[in-house]
């Protein structure tokens, strides 16, 4: 489903449960949104629902800090089907701000904001998009990491409550 920027959606979670949830911010690219709770005096059933949900979820564990230009890490991408694709990125730039990625296998459509973790099991990007490489079963594109993927106010949130 595609969330338009600063509305009300529903979502399902992993579990199967439908939040009512308030659009913060989209970012298109990588099909990633910012998720926050409905006004509590307007939809308060709403607003304890999914402060239960974030409640109940572990945060996940990012890999936290740059990487060296040409350092290679090896990776997994959780697929919108659910199963795990293995790959390698490799960080390029004088500061990398962004990694190279290759799969293994394809990537379907609809995997976009998937996570794609190290062998640490931390959240290093998320899946934006993939293109055939040229060999024809592999998936290969670029990706930010994670850490400049998320407006400033998101992440200073994020790392506060560490």
């Amino acid at each position: 489903m595609a969330l338009d920027d600063c509305s009300i959606q529903e979502i399902e979670t992993p579990d199967g449960q439908l939040l009512k949830v308030d659009v913060r911010a989209v970012e298109p690219v990588s099909d990633v949104a910012v998720l926050g709770a409905l006004d509590t005096q307007e939809f308060p059933a709403e607003a304890d629902a999914f402060q239960a949900f974030c409640d109940n979820t572990a945060p996940a564990c990012v890999l936290n800090g740059g990487l060296e230009p040409n350092q290679t890490l090896s990776i997994h991408a959780l697929t919108h089907h659910g199963n795990w694709v293995k790959g390698q990125a490799t960080a390029f730039g004088f500061r990398p701000s962004k990694i190279a990625v290759v799969f293994d296998t394809q990537i379907d459509g609809g995997t976009s904001g998937g996570p794609v973790v190290d062998g640490d099991g931390r959240v290093v990007t998320l899946v934006s998009h993939s293109a055939a490489s040229p060999h024809g079963h592999k998936s290969h594109g670029r990706c930010p990491l994670l850490h400049y993927c998320l407006p400033v106010w998101a992440w200073q949130e994020i790392t506060d409550n560490r």
